[in-house]
C-alpha cells in the first residue's frame, strides 16, 4: 500500500510494470522547432497524432529552454520511433529510451 508521500513514485511504479508487461518501450522526444508551426502544420500533426497505430502518446508538453516540446510515448521498438520523428518535418529531435527503475535495478545487479 502507498502513502500519500510516497504517491508518485507507486504510481510510477504500477505504470512501469504494465508497460513491461505489454512488452512496450517508453521514449522520451525532445523536440525543437525547425520554424514557426502555421495551422496548418498543427492540424495535420494533430491528424497524424490520431492516425497512429503503434505508438501511443502519452502527452505533448510545450516547454521553455532548450528545447520547444516534450514528447512521452510507448511502443513496440526503436524502429516505431524512428518512423513517428521522421514523419513530423517541422522539428528536430532528441529521442531517449526510458527504462523503468525497477527494470533498470535488476539489470544492474541491485535488485
Amino acid at each position: 500500500m502507498c502513502t500519500l508521500t510516497e504517491r508518485e513514485d507507486c504510481t510510477s511504479l504500477i505504470y512501469s510494470q504494465e508497460l513491461l508487461r505489454k512488452n512496450l518501450l517508453f521514449f522520451i522526444i525532445l523536440a525543437k522547432l525547425k520554424r514557426r508551426p502555421t495551422k496548418e502544420d498543427i492540424e495535420g500533426i494533430d491528424k497524424y497524432l490520431k492516425e497512429l497505430k503503434q505508438i501511443k502518446v502519452h502527452s505533448i508538453h510545450w516547454t521553455l529552454g532548450r528545447y520547444d516540446a516534450v514528447v512521452f510515448a510507448e511502443a513496440p521498438d526503436e524502429k516505431a520511433i524512428l518512423a513517428f520523428n521522421f514523419n513530423i518535418a517541422t522539428v528536430s529531435t532528441e529521442t531517449l529510451v526510458a527504462i523503468p527503475r525497477e527494470e533498470a535495478l535488476k539489470a544492474v545487479g541491485l535488485r
